[in-house]
């Protein structure tokens, strides 16, 4: 079996709605089931940071028994040379029999760092870029390999781009559209925050207009990984 994890539920939309059409409830969370290239998977929306990431990734590790983890979604570049929408794999948290295979498919290799909080502007981007020498960020991928190795299970973790070094992120806006607990949008939470801060109205759906197109980028690369992978 073959696990694969989103922070938030629209990272994983084609795949968690048109591949893995089942749903399975365990242990009050639910699990997405189905096949593609006639190999067996299990899906899951983790939910944001690392605490929560940790503790979704053990409960499917521990009711699934997957033999390898993908972690997918979006991450934010903190060099100027990495553009939106480029899809990566990361490099300091993989499981080294993969890394020919990723190779392979063409995706670049990069080293992410781990954060608390969304990086949001040049300034921040530069200074965790020299204090880690990564070359990207997400909220994830620490917590869930670490989480997969207590397992022996193998793992990579795929990442599209979703802002670039130069962006000004709305962070309250993004903050306040997502339950980060489930992972789950959070719309009218969205409207009552937009409403009290509406200079970030534009930005922010400037930023979320541009992630339908990444994500089938994303999707597209997913699938063509495990199409590939001999398990």
């Amino acid at each position: 079996m073959i696990a694969i994890g989103f922070a938030i539920e629209h990272e994983g939309k084609e795949i968690l709605d048109h591949v893995l059409k089942e749903k399975k409830e365990v242990e009050g969370h639910v699990f997405y089931l189905g096949k593609y290239a006639h190999k067996t998977i299990c899906g899951m929306v983790l939910g944001m940071g690392k605490r929560k990431s940790a503790r979704s990734a053990e409960l499917l590790l521990r009711n699934f028994s997957p033999s390898l983890f993908i972690l997918a979604g979006y991450s934010g570049a903190l060099v100027p040379a990495i553009r939106k929408g480029e899809v990566c794999a990361v490099e300091n948290y993989l499981s080294e029999e993969l890394r020919p295979i990723l190779l392979g498919q063409g995706l670049p290799l990069y080293k992410t760092v781990c954060s608390d909080v969304i990086v949001a502007d040049p300034e921040s981007r530069s200074k965790m870029a020299q204090l880690s020498a990564a070359q990207i960020v997400d909220m994830e991928t620490e917590a869930v390999y670490n989480t997969a190795q207590a397992h022996g299970v193998a793992f990579c973790s795929i990442r599209v781009i979703s802002d670039e070094y130069g962006d000004r992120l709305p962070v309250g806006a993004i903050m306040s559209s997502w339950d980060s607990e489930k992972g789950e949008s959070k719309p009218f939470s969205l409207i009552r925050y937009l409403l009290s801060h509406p200079k970030e109205t534009v930005p922010f759906f400037q930023f979320v207009s541009t992630l339908p197109k990444i994500r089938r980028k994303l999707t597209k690369v997913i699938l063509t990984l495990i199409y590939n992978l001999e398990i």
